[in-house]
């Protein structure tokens, strides 16, 4: 069973996303987009990390890019990331997904799906 982190300060939002990829087979550790978050979560080892980018405050970019840091494949990193600004966000990180807001769950299950089975290994422009 593959884990996937997901990195949001919205309690709701954290639930139904974990509800969500529960019921598509993943092992869900959700965590707030804050330091302690953050850094409660480090020893989580995530096969997928999605994270709202806009949500992320400063102090938790750096917990952030160091776990994202030790997933690495084929030069891209797992991640999804949820933003408005798509462009920016894959230019800023070393994501391999953006998708934007309002989220499609579906949309979000296909990608993880995509992206954990190697299917999906380029980069994709929403």
């Amino acid at each position: 069973m593959n884990t996937v982190l997901f990195v949001e300060d919205r309690a709701d939002l954290r639930a139904v996303i974990k509800d969500a990829l529960y019921e598509a087979g993943y092992d869900v550790h959700t965590v707030a987009a804050k330091p302690d978050g953050l850094a409660d979560c480090e020893s989580v080892a995530p096969d997928l990390v999605i994270y709202a980018r806009d949500g992320v405050e400063r102090g938790s970019v750096q917990s952030l890019d160091r776990m994202i840091g030790h997933l690495t494949r084929n030069g891209k990193n797992p991640v999804i990331v949820l933003s408005d600004d798509g462009e920016n966000a894959l230019n800023a990180g070393d994501c391999a997904l953006c998708l934007p807001a309002p989220l499609d769950i579906d949309a979000l299950i296909v990608a993880a799906a995509g992206l954990l089975s190697g299917e999906l290994a380029t980069p994709v422009r929403h």
